[in-house]
């Protein structure tokens, strides 16, 4: 049986948030998602289904990394996939309104 890959290390929430402050592109935040807690499959993020929608934002409801993720989503983020609980279009909105 194959082995899995390593992990990094989880620095703590403070110490991923002060990475991602000083640096937007740092993902030291992810662990936190309650995406993540929750074990959601990632293809949800890039559905457009109310139903899939609906799942992605009852997770980033209660996640303590919401700010953070839709932060790196309108810096960062392909153009397909939900970042803090908004959709693909909310977030080009976003965009634009930041120009």
């Amino acid at each position: 049986m194959a082995e899995s890959p390593e992990l990094p290390p989880i620095v703590p929430l403070p110490e991923a948030e002060a990475a991602f402050a000083a640096d937007d592109s740092s993902t030291a935040w992810q662990p936190y998602g309650q995406c993540r807690q929750d074990r959601l499959n990632p293809g949800i993020f890039e559905g457009t289904t109310e139903e899939h929608i609906a799942k992605v934002r009852q997770a980033c409801g209660s996640c303590a990394v919401q700010p953070i993720c839709l932060e790196f989503g309108i810096a960062h983020g392909n153009s397909f996939t939900m970042w803090g609980g908004h959709t693909p279009e909310e977030i080009r909105q976003m965009r634009r309104e930041q120009r």
